[in-house]
């Protein structure tokens, strides 16, 4: 402040503190400093090159300490990698899980929320047997490593698989 303001009284008066104080404190910096940082001019106190040299160093750390405290941009879910960690005991856990999984699945479209070990063992066996059966591969001229019958001839429909993260593609 002092710096920017060039003048003991009102810099004080800005910080709320005694001009007292305020010239205790340019004491305390011009001995840290190894330098008079404001000196009398014609119109009032000047800075020394030292000092428009850490007013400068100053302003630019000032403006990265704004940027870290200023308020975080709109969490926006379609466009986030983030992960979340959602955690609750055993107990509470099965009430909450239908709501929580209903809103993150409608939000958060290509993500795969877990709730919990016996979940993980779900999630995982079903992504192996959509990758297994289901999942086409140009290794195997689109086909799927179990392989499977042609259909022809019938209506289209897509099954949602994981969640509807992926969708296997039948004929009825």
């Amino acid at each position: 402040m002092l710096l920017v303001e060039r003048h003991v009284t009102r810099s004080a008066d800005k910080l709320g503190i005694s001009q007292p104080a305020m010239s205790a404190s340019l004491a305390r910096l011009r001995a840290l400093f190894h330098d008079q940082l404001l000196v009398r001019g014609p119109k009032g106190l000047v800075l020394t090159p030292r000092a428009e040299q850490v007013l400068e160093q100053l302003n630019q750390a000032m403006a990265v300490i704004e940027q870290v405290v200023a308020q975080p941009a709109e969490f926006v879910a379609e466009t986030s990698h983030r992960t979340f960690n959602l955690v609750g005991t055993d107990f509470c856990a099965p009430a909450r899980a239908p709501s929580q999984k209903e809103t993150l699945r409608r939000d958060c479209l290509d993500h795969v929320v877990i709730f919990g070990a016996r979940h993980l063992w779900r999630v995982l066996t079903a992504y192996s047997r959509y990758y297994n059966q289901t999942r086409t591969h140009l290794r195997l001229d689109k086909d799927a490593p179990l392989g499977r019958s042609i259909q022809r001839r019938r209506e289209i429909i897509a099954v949602p698989v994981l969640s509807g993260l992926h969708h296997c593609y039948s004929r009825i």
